[in-house]
C-alpha cells in the first residue's frame, strides 16, 4: 500500500492495484497528439539539379496541394544533390505523408552592400567610415535558383507520395517559366 497525503494533513491509503489501474488507463487511451500516435510517414528522397548540375546546399520543401491531406516537409541537398525529407514532428530522415505535393528549391547567397575595410587598411589616423541606414542594413541577398521554384504558387514542381519508398528527381532550368 502507498499513503498519500491529503488536505489539512489527513492521509488516505491507495493500494497498489488502483496505481496500476490508473496507469493502464493512461496508457491504452493517451491524450490526443500525444506519444507516438499520428500521421504515418514514408520515406522520401530524391535528387535536385539546376542546369544538371547537382545543386549542393538547397532547401527542398514539400507543402500539401490540399490542406490536411499530407504534412508539411523539408530537407537539405547535399554536395551530390541528394536530399531526404523530415515531416514537421516526425523523426530526421523519415519523410512525410501520402498526398500530393507542391515543391519548391530555395538557395540564397548573401554578400556585403559595401565592403569591409579593416582598421589596417584605413590607417591609423583614417576615422572609420559613418554607418548611414543602408549600410546598417542586412547584407544583400541574391537567389541561387531561379525565383519561380521558390514559390507555392509559381513552382511547376509537383510530387505525389505514396505508401512505402519513394524517390523524385527535380531538374530545375535557369531560364525557367513559373506555372500556369
Amino acid at each position: 500500500m502507498i499513503i498519500v497525503a491529503g488536505r489539512h494533513g489527513c492521509s488516505r491509503r491507495l493500494s497498489t492495484h488502483l496505481l496500476f489501474a490508473c496507469a493502464a488507463v493512461c496508457l491504452a487511451f493517451p491524450l490526443p497528439g500525444c506519444g507516438s500516435r499520428g500521421s504515418v510517414v514514408h520515406f522520401v528522397k530524391g535528387v535536385v539539379t539546376l542546369d544538371g548540375v547537382a545543386l549542393a546546399g538547397a532547401d527542398v520543401g514539400f507543402s500539401p496541394m490540399v490542406p490536411g491531406k499530407g504534412l508539411s516537409a523539408v530537407g537539405g541537398t547535399q554536395e551530390d544533390g541528394s536530399f531526404t525529407l523530415n515531416a514537421v514532428g516526425a523523426s530526421p530522415g523519415r519523410g512525410t505523408a501520402s498526398g500530393d505535393y507542391v515543391v519548391t528549391v530555395r538557395k540564397f547567397e548573401s554578400q556585403p552592400t559595401e565592403p569591409f575595410i579593416s582598421y589596417e587598411e584605413r590607417g591609423r589616423d583614417t576615422p572609420p567610415p559613418v554607418l548611414t541606414q543602408s549600410s546598417k542594413a542586412d547584407p544583400a541577398v541574391r537567389s541561387l535558383v531561379p525565383e519561380v521554384y521558390g514559390s507555392q504558387q509559381t513552382t511547376p514542381l509537383k510530387a505525389s507520395v505514396s505508401a512505402g519508398k519513394n524517390s523524385f528527381r527535380f531538374e530545375l532550368k535557369s531560364d525557367a517559366k513559373p506555372a500556369k
